[in-house]
C-alpha cells in the first residue's frame, strides 16, 4: 500500500520532515548516499546544486553501463527502505530511462522525485557523450550537508552545451551556471569538448560564455547543432537499438489510464483534479475525457452541468440498440486514434465517467430494454488500468446534489458496487470521508497500480 513518508522511528533512516519541499531533499540526499553505500558509479549532471532547492524539476544522473541495467532493481529496494514506490519508468533513449520515486507527506499530498538516468548520453539515437567521459574525474562535493558525485568540470561543461545545443536555446540561468563551470575548467581544450565542437568552436564557445554574451550564442546554437551532428552521427546499430526501444515501449505501454465513475455529488470532479494535479510529473502529458473519446475527433471536454438528467423520456428499445451500438463504435475507434496513442506517449488519461456507467444509470442516456444487450456490447470496450468507485451513503449525496430521488441515488449505489466487485483492477474510496483523505486516497490507489505494474515490467513482483 502507498504509504506515508516515515511516521516512525526506529530503522527507517528518513526522518518524518514538516514541508513537502523538505521531504523531497530528505529522500534525494538518501538517495544519493544509498548509492554510495551499493558503490554505484554515478554522477549528477547538470547544476547539481539546484537539486536543494528544485521543486518538481527532475535530477539528472549518469551511471555506467552495469549500473543503467541494476538500477531498476536498486530503486525498488530504496523506495522500501523509506516508506515509497517507484512507480514510473519510461525509456525514452536505448540509454536512458525516466524514473519516479513516490510517497505521502504528512499531510498526505502525494510527492514525486523524477530522475532521468543514462549511460551514455544519446539524444535521438545519437551518442554524443559515452557513459566513461562523463565518470572520468568525477568529485565529490558538498551540497548542504549531502555528498554528491559530479563530474570533472570539462565533462559536465562538454554535458551542459550538448544539452542546450540540441534544445535550442540558453537562456540566463542557463548563462550562469556555464560561466561557472567554464571557470572551473582546468584543461580548455579537453578531448570531450573538443571532439563535440571541434577546436575552433570550442574555444570561440568559451570566449561567449566568459563574456556573457547569449545573444551571439543563441544565435549560433544552429549552426552548433549542424556541426554536433556531424561528428555524432546515428549509426546503423544506434538505428536499430531506437528502433527496439520504440517497439518495447508500443508493448509495455507507461501511460496510465484511470477511470473515474460515481453518483452525482461523489465528488468525481474533485479526485480527477487531484489526480491530474499530483500525478501530472510523472507523464510526458495528461488528458481528460468526459464519458467516451468521440470516434477519434479529439473533443475531449466535459459536456457542462446537467441539473437534470432524467429529464427527458428514455428512446424506443430499437433506437436504444442503435445509440448502444453508436458508442460502443465510439470506444473501440476513439481509444485506438485518441486513447491509445496518448498512452504509447506516457501521457495520463482520465476519464470522467465510461461505458460502464450506462450499466449504472441508463435512463440519463435515454436507454430502454437493453440491459443485457449492453452487456454484451460491453465485452468489446476497451478496460482502463484502473477503476476507481466512489461510493458514499445516499442521504450524503443527496445534500451535495438532489438532481434525482433518494430512492434512486441508492439503486445508482447499489449499481456502482456490484460494478465495482465485477470490473477489475477496481479500488472504490469512501467519499464520505473529509475531501483531502478522499483526494489523498485516490491519489494513493493511482500510485499503488503503478507501482504494481513497474515492478511486473522488471519482474521485481
Amino acid at each position: 500500500m502507498f504509504a506515508t513518508l516515515d511516521k516512525s522511528s526506529g530503522t527507517n533512516p528518513v526522518r518524518p520532515v514538516s514541508s513537502s519541499h523538505d521531504s523531497r531533499w530528505t529522500i534525494l540526499r538518501s538517495l544519493f548516499d544509498f548509492f554510495e553505500r551499493e558503490q554505484l558509479a554515478y554522477v549528477v549532471l547538470g547544476d547539481y546544486y539546484k537539486t536543494r532547492d528544485e521543486r518538481d524539476g527532475d535530477v539528472d544522473i549518469a551511471v555506467d553501463t552495469d549500473g543503467l541495467r541494476l538500477l531498476p532493481r536498486l530503486l525498488v529496494r530504496f523506495a522500501a527502505m523509506v516508506d515509497a514506490q517507484l512507480v514510473q519508468c519510461i525509456r525514452h533513449e536505448s540509454t536512458a530511462y525516466f524514473f519516479v520515486l513516490a510517497w505521502q507527506d504528512a499531510d498526505g499530498s502525494a510527492r514525486l522525485l523524477q530522475i532521468d538516468a543514462c549511460s551514455d548520453y544519446r539524444r535521438s539515437g545519437r551518442t554524443l557523450i559515452e557513459y566513461a567521459d562523463l565518470l572520468e574525474g568525477r568529485r565529490l562535493i558538498d551540497v548542504d550537508g549531502a555528498k554528491v558525485r559530479v563530474p570533472s568540470p570539462e565533462a559536465g561543461l562538454a554535458y551542459y552545451l550538448a544539452k542546450k545545443v540540441e534544445k535550442g536555446t540558453v537562456d540566463e540561468y542557463h548563462g550562469e551556471w556555464l560561466h561557472h563551470t567554464v571557470a572551473e575548467l582546468e584543461n580548455r581544450t579537453h578531448p570531450v569538448l573538443v571532439s563535440l565542437f571541434g577546436a575552433s568552436w570550442a574555444e570561440r564557445i568559451l570566449e561567449m560564455i566568459e563574456l556573457g554574451d547569449l545573444d551571439t550564442l543563441n544565435e549560433v546554437l544552429p549552426a552548433l547543432g549542424k556541426v554536433l551532428h556531424s561528428k555524432r552521427p546515428v549509426s546503423r546499430g544506434s538505428a536499430v537499438r531506437e528502433g527496439g526501444r520504440r517497439l518495447k515501449r508500443i508493448i509495455s505501454q507507461t501511460g496510465f489510464h484511470v477511470v473515474v465513475l460515481g453518483p452525482d455529488g461523489a465528488g468525481k470532479s474533485t479526485v480527477i483534479d487531484a489526480i491530474r494535479d499530483e500525478l501530472q510529473p510523472a507523464f510526458w502529458g495528461t488528458d481528460y475525457f468526459h464519458l467516451r473519446p468521440r470516434l477519434g475527433t479529439g473533443v475531449v471536454h466535459g459536456e457542462g452541468a446537467v441539473d437534470d438528467p432524467h429529464a427527458l423520456p428514455p428512446r424506443g428499445v430499437l433506437v436504444s440498440a442503435l445509440k448502444l451500438c453508436y458508442y460502443v463504435a465510439d470506444y473501440v475507434v476513439g481509444y485506438a486514434s485518441v486513447v491509445k496513442p496518448r498512452l504509447l506517449r506516457s501521457h495520463l488519461v482520465v476519464f470522467d465517467r465510461y461505458y460502464h456507467d450506462i450499466l449504472a444509470d441508463p435512463r440519463r442516456y435515454r436507454l430502454r430494454g437493453v440491459r443485457w444487450f449492453s452487456r454484451l456490447l460491453g465485452r468489446a470496450v476497451p478496460g482502463p488500468d484502473l477503476y476507481l468507485f466512489l461510493d458514499a451513503p445516499a442521504p450524503l449525496i443527496q445534500q451535495r446534489k438532489s438532481e434525482v430521488t433518494v430512492e434512486e441515488t441508492e439503486r445508482q449505489l447499489t449499481a456502482y458496487r456490484e460494478l465495482a466487485s465485477r470490473l477489475k483492477p477496481s479500488v472504490v474510496i469512501d467519499a464520505s470521508a473529509p475531501i483531502e483523505s478522499v483526494r489523498s486516497s485516490a491519489v494513493a490507489a493511482v500510485l499503488d497500480r503503478m507501482a504494481i505494474r513497474t515492478e511486473k515490467r522488471f519482474w521485481l513482483r
